[in-house]
């Protein structure tokens, strides 16, 4: 038996194939919280088991509340020349939002958050290596502890950083995509969505960083800093993956690529941080 967790990840690729058709299994088991491709298709010819939904599950106790956020501001950014690829926006084009104005601006939003300890556990979530370090780089010209974890960084200095982060030494760790799955750090207080995706599985594993229940917390908050509610709806609405191409093509043709109306409702007694529009 070969049983996977995180079985999204790498499905469909020759790494996996290989191992399958090596070890030739009797029962292949996967677990995920987003068992679905990047177009938000079903894997084909599989079985699929139900387990509880999110809700279910806060209710049980099992994950955290967590409430949202939504920056007025981000709502006025213009995504519609950021290219695309087959699924999602092009990391490149995404480098229209890493500007000195926007991150100020999310750093402004976090400061505004109601907080229940004096400081706030933050992960925030980017579109670019440039941009991580930009985002580190504006929590520290406000004193705030933070550092950027990424894939350029000598190995030592990054697990450096988790673990500084990890102990409390770090408030705020900002990541591109190395910590969006898998990742548990149970006292997350605040997740920061400051990274533009089209994709519904990405979007939830981001927001599951902040889901881990934690005796010192009462609830987790996201700040939504990036059209994911507008784009997704909430963290925890209920999403039915597609069976085939073709129904989520169909999809996204009658209805476009968002899944809910224009947001017009904002949680929270929220400061909008107008951001001009010759921002650089």
């Amino acid at each position: 038996y070969i049983i996977k967790d995180e079985y999204h990840i790498g499905y469909g690729k020759d790494r996996w194939n290989d191992m399958v058709t090596a070890l030739n299994p009797n029962l292949v088991l996967g677990f995920s919280a987003t068992p679905y491709d990047d177009k938000g298709v079903k894997f084909p010819d599989h079985q699929y088991i139900d387990g509880p939904s999110i809700k279910q599950l806060t209710h049980d106790g099992h994950l955290a509340p967590m409430r949202t956020y939504i920056c007025k501001y981000a709502q006025s950014i213009d995504l519609s020349e950021v290219g695309k690829n087959s699924v999602d926006y092009s990391a490149t084009d995404l480098e229209v939002i890493n500007t000195s104005n926007y991150n100020q601006a999310v750093v402004a939003s976090w400061l505004d958050l109601p907080r229940q300890h004096e400081k706030m556990k933050t992960i925030v979530f980017v579109a670019s290596i440039e941009h991580a370090e930009a985002m580190a780089a504006a929590f520290r010209s406000n004193d705030i502890s933070c550092m950027a974890v990424h894939s350029k960084q000598n190995p030592y200095d990054r697990d450096t950083y988790m673990h500084m982060f990890d102990d409390g030494v770090i408030e705020v760790l900002v990541g591109v995509s190395s910590l969006h799955t898998g990742y548990d750090a149970p006292d997350i207080e605040c997740v920061i969505n400051a990274r533009p995706t089209k994709r519904r599985g990405l979007f939830t594993q981001m927001t599951g960083r902040g889901l881990r229940p934690h005796p010192s917390l009462a609830y987790a908050i996201h700040l939504d800093c990036a059209k994911a509610t507008e784009t997704h709806g909430f963290y925890d609405d209920e999403f039915v993956p597609f069976d085939t191409d073709e129904a989520a093509k169909s999809y996204r043709k009658e209805y476009g690529e968002l899944k809910h109306p224009e947001v017009d409702y904002y949680l929270g007694d929220f400061n909008d941080h107008t951001i001009p529009a010759t921002s650089t």
